[in-house]
């Protein structure tokens, strides 16, 4: 994580539907902590949900703007809770 060796790409082309950065990316417990993340909408209906990203890693563009197959997201941290079952919405 510290050398930002693992991206996180996106898997297919398609819309943000939302965007989240700057939390604490170093968590191992679990508790009530939000994740840095990016939600993508597909063609075809489908959602990506790409979670627990690096604090500062997470792509700049915002909501409705779009993605395309292969895109650098982010890079893999350890942000929010590795057990939280809520929306994040």
């Amino acid at each position: 994580m510290d050398n930002n060796l693992v991206e996180v790409i996106a898997a297919a082309p398609g819309t943000i539907l939302a965007v989240h950065d700057g939390e604490f990316d170093r968590n191992c417990t679990s508790n009530s902590l939000t994740a840095n993340y990016i939600m993508i909408q597909h063609a075809d209906g489908s959602q990506a949900l790409y979670w627990h990203m690096k604090n500062v890693s997470v792509t700049t563009k915002t909501v409705g703007q779009t993605v395309t197959a292969g895109e650098h997201l982010g890079v893999v941290g350890s942000s929010g809770s590795p057990i939280r079952t809520t929306s994040a919405f």
